[in-house]
């Protein structure tokens, strides 16, 4: 039987970070607003500890999560490191057709904790709402930090490469180098789940709109981060992406 995790703050945060979500219907008809308990229902078990929401495969002990998408682009200038098919894929290295609420879902019960702390850190100016946020103790110290792979197989062989090896710094001309990417949760918007209003899963540039952030030094700056072509494989390349706890428990620096 699958063990949620789920304490008090876990609900609080699905109510603040996933209640509801705008599915990307092309006509005019009312979206359907997902909830827990319907994702939930759509959860299978397919081992000891794996289990799957759709094409979202996760383990409950290791909390590794993993999901298909592909290259979106090869070469050129970065906001998002994965967005939505139907988001801004006019400045994102990866696309997948998965749904931000699927996965915030399956991120919360796999123990992972929404905050936001690190992303106020890098603003100069922040609202009230959001300073009390992030001022708000995480349950478990480092549970909002994920490691992020990227995993391909073609001609030469399988492939593994952290998404921070697949973008540059133009200002070093180096790959990044933070730690780990932090889980923020996105927000909620008049009922919308804005993750899947926006088609917005990882970005670079701080966007808390987004579930997840990169806390790479810089990150206010949107005209910094472009495709590792050195690394990257061709457009339309299918890939897993595999989400893990961060390794690191090191703070990344969080101002210039």
């Amino acid at each position: 039987m699958l063990r949620f995790h789920i304490n008090s703050l876990t609900l609080s945060a699905l109510f603040v970070a996933g209640t509801a979500a705008l599915s990307y219907a092309q006509d005019n008809a009312t979206p359907k607003l997902p909830s827990f308990e319907e994702a939930k229902s759509r959860i299978k078990k397919t081992g000891a500890h794996e289990y799957e929401l759709g094409s979202i495969k996760f383990n409950s002990e290791t909390r590794e999560i993993s999901f298909p998408a592909s290259i979106n682009m090869s070469e050129g200038a970065l906001e998002y490191a994965l967005v939505h098919v139907n988001g801004k894929t006019h400045e994102s290295l990866l696309k997948t057709q998965i749904k931000g609420f699927d996965l915030n879902v399956v991120m919360l019960l796999c123990r992972f904790e929404p905050h936001i702390a690190e992303l106020t850190a890098v603003l100069k100016e922040v609202r009230p709402e959001l300073q009390a946020e992030a001022a708000k103790p995480l349950v478990k110290p480092g549970a909002n930090h994920l490691k992020a792979t990227v995993q391909w197989k073609d001609e030469k062989g399988a492939h593994a490469l952290t998404i921070q090896q697949m973008v540059i710094n133009l200002t070093t001309g180096k790959p990044l180098t933070a730690p780990h990417f932090t889980y923020n949760g996105s927000q909620l918007f008049e009922g919308h789940f804005e993750a899947d209003s926006e088609g917005s899963y990882i970005a670079l540039y701080v966007d808390f709109l987004a579930l997840i952030n990169s806390v790479e030094l810089g990150n206010v700056d949107d005209k910094r981060w472009i495709v590792n072509t050195a690394v990257t494989p061709p457009v339309d390349t299918p890939v897993t992406v595999v989400f893990s706890p961060s390794e690191v428990s090191a703070k990344p620096p969080t101002k210039e």
